[in-house]
């Protein structure tokens, strides 16, 4: 067991708030007001200000060719398969809407929803707002079944959370820091643990053990079976960290285990021990926001190397093995990278879709996305969730209800249609030739 350092005080959050009190006084101590008219030229928010990306021009007459497509039977975990890597998945387009069944609880001002479905033997099971989960049959979106797992002593709404499935059971995370594992057939318990703090985001199971992330920055892995706690290995505090939370990629002998620190680790799955770690906070400050070194991002593992990308501004290949750099890009994310085959694309914070060739890291396509819903005064960001590759496009989704293919050759826009239910909450998936989008005000809706 690794003990937490202990944290200091709270300099961090007095010059935050110094820095918001300077922010708001600012017209009276810059002599603004009505004493003259404002000074021309563009006004940006320096909140916002990052990086853009720009394609390789060494790299632009490669050609994107996809691997075959392949239908996955399950989507086990909040990035599919236990590393994250689904590769190209089979669907056929253009596809039709066939069902849509509530899962719980949808969003609101007091309660957020955003965990990911997962998908075994043909049934849906989700997280909603609330702390219940529900089953839902993928063929005909009939709910079979509907209960709660948050502590039922608790007088409040749990903040995150997710589901995961492997060797016949359901795990599930809460807000209130609980891991649990259910009976897939009926809900039953079978056993539950607290962590040491809450959790946001989902599981990950491989059949002999449970990691969940903490908010304080800590893995902490349970036995599938029984529930006994394994070992815990605890990051760096971070005093900020984007809403929503993460969960750990598995691959051969290790998980890859992101921080709200910017820290990334490569951990022994039966020891907890580290084998490598990175870091991937911005070297350059572009804004407090911007600026947050968070990897909410999922981290990706195909064996041989590791993704992880940050919200400050750092996408990194790390050798598997070794936990050397690979290389490096300056994409901003908060969405899983998807890797399939030579291919890396990707979804950054200023809505930019990137296609990027994975040997060199090189961008070869970036196609920009609605950012604002208000572009001329740059108010009312919008969130892209994915992407994810179905049937030779690349899907996403937005925050405002927009569900857009691409090309993958070359990042233009295909097609476009409304989101039953709302803005989207997490990317879109692909299972059994299906895609499952899931809205704010908790609607699943399936297309094939």
């Amino acid at each position: 067991m690794i003990r937490r350092p202990e944290k200091a005080g709270l300099p961090g959050l007095t010059l935050v708030a110094a820095a918001l009190l300077l922010v708001g006084c600012g017209d009276r101590f810059f002599g603004a007001g009505n004493d003259g008219p404002p000074l021309p030229g563009e006004r940006i928010s320096l909140m916002s200000l990052t990086p853009e990306i720009e394609t390789d021009p060494n790299a632009r007459d490669i050609a994107i060719e996809l691997p075959p497509a392949q239908a996955l039977p399950t989507w086990p975990g909040a990035g599919g398969q236990p590393g994250h890597v689904n590769g190209h998945l089979a669907f056929q387009w253009p596809a039709e809407r066939v069902w849509s069944q509530s899962v719980g609880d949808g969003a609101d001002s007091n309660r957020r929803l955003i965990a990911a479905p997962v998908v075994a033997e043909g049934q849906v099971y989700a997280l909603d707002s609330t702390g219940h989960v529900a089953r839902i049959d993928l063929a005909s979106g009939e709910r079979v079944w509907r209960i709660r797992v948050a502590d039922p002593r608790e007088d409040s709404v749990p903040l995150g959370g997710g589901v995961a499935l492997a060797s016949g059971m359901l795990y599930v995370t809460t807000g209130f820091g609980e891991v649990l594992a259910l009976d897939p057939a009926n809900g039953g318990l079978v056993w539950r643990q607290r962590t040491r703090a809450p959790i946001r985001g989902a599981p990950a199971a491989d059949g002999a053990r449970v990691l969940a992330i903490t908010v304080d920055s800590e893995v902490e892995a349970f036995d599938a079976r029984t529930g006994e706690p394994l070992w815990n290995h605890a990051g760096l505090l971070e005093d900020a960290a984007v809403l929503g939370g993460t969960s750990p990629a598995i691959g051969p002998g290790v998980a890859i285990v992101p921080f709200a620190s910017g820290e990334v680790f490569a951990l022994r799955l039966e020891s907890g021990r580290v084998a490598w770690s990175d870091n991937l906070a911005a070297v350059r400050r572009f804004g407090a926001l911007a600026s947050l070194p968070d990897i909410r991002a999922l981290p990706v593992t195909d064996g041989e190397l590791a993704i992880a990308a940050s919200h400050s501004g750092r996408m990194v290949a790390l050798e598997l093995r070794s936990g050397a750099r690979l290389w490096e890009q300056a994409i901003p994310s908060i969405q899983m990278p998807w890797l399939a085959g030579d291919w890396v694309f990707a979804v950054s914070t200023n809505a930019q879709v990137v296609g990027l060739f994975r040997p060199g890291g090189n961008p070869i396509w970036v196609s920009q996305l609605e950012q604002y819903r208000n572009p001329a005064d740059r108010i009312g960001p919008i969130t892209w969730y994915g992407p994810v590759l179905a049937g030779d496009r690349l899907v996403v989704a937005s925050s405002e209800g927009d569900l857009v293919t691409l090309s993958p050759q070359d990042g233009q826009e295909i097609d476009r249609r409304r989101i039953r239910g709302g803005g989207a909450v997490v990317a879109p998936l692909v299972v059994d030739r299906t895609l499952l989008v899931l809205a704010e005000d908790g609607t699943l809706t399936a297309y094939r």
